[in-house]
C-alpha cells in the first residue's frame, strides 16, 4: 500500500500525457491485483488459524481485515470508491469549483494494520520510492528489449522477402 500511495503521489505530481498515464495505470492495476490476492490470503489464513488454534491472545494482533482497514497511513482508502470519485466528468468538476465547500475535513483514524509492531519494518519514504524506481527501470528495460525484438523481426521479414524474390 505504501508503494501504491507513492505511485499515486508521483502520478499526480509529475505525469502528463496519455501514454505515460496509461502505463502508470497498468502498474497500479497490477499492484491492486496483488493487494487483493494478499487480502484473500490473509483472510483465509486467519480463518484457518482460528479453526486450528481457537480463540486466543493472537486475535488482538491478527484481527479480521475489513475494507476500511485497507487505507494508507494518511487515511486514503485504496478501493473502487476512490477510482469512482476520480472518474467524475469534467462538467461536474467545473460546477464544483464554483461551489463553496462548507464541510471541514474530519480527523482520520489510522488503521490497525499500521499500528502493529513491525508493520513499517525498515521501510521509509525513500525506500518505498526506491522500490518504485526499481520497478520503473525494469519496465523500461523490458520495453527496450521488446523494441529490439520488433526491429529484429522487421529485418528478418525483409531478408525472407529478398530470399523468396531471388
Amino acid at each position: 500500500m505504501r508503494a501504491e500511495a507513492a505511485v499515486y503521489d508521483f502520478h499526480n505530481a509529475n505525469l502528463r500525457g496519455q501514454e505515460v498515464l496509461g502505463q502508470a495505470a497498468d502498474v497500479l492495476d497490477a499492484w491492486k491485483e496483488k493487494r487483493l490476492l494478499a487480502i484473500v490470503k490473509y483472510r483465509r489464513s486467519c480463518k484457518a488459524l482460528l479453526v486450528l488454534r481457537g480463540a486466543g491472545p493472537w486475535i488482538q494482533e491478527l484481527r479480521e481485515l475489513h475494507e476500511k482497514d485497507m487505507s494508507t497511513m494518511y487515511g486514503a482508502v485504496l478501493d473502487t470508491q476512490e477510482k469512482a470519485a476520480q472518474a467524475e466528468s469534467s462538467v461536474m468538476r467545473k460546477c464544483k469549483r464554483h461551489q463553496v465547500d462548507t464541510t471541514s475535513e474530519q480527523p482520520r483514524e489510522v488503521s490497525w494494520i499500521w499500528l502493529l509492531e513491525g508493520s513499517l519494518g525498515e521501510c521509509n519514504e525513500m525506500s518505498s520510492l526506491e522500490d518504485v524506481r526499481v520497478h520503473w527501470v525494469r519496465s523500461q528495460a523490458r520495453m527496450k528489449w521488446w523494441e529490439e525484438e520488433q526491429e529484429l523481426l522487421w529485418e528478418e521479414q525483409c531478408r525472407v522477402l529478398v530470399t523468396l524474390g531471388w
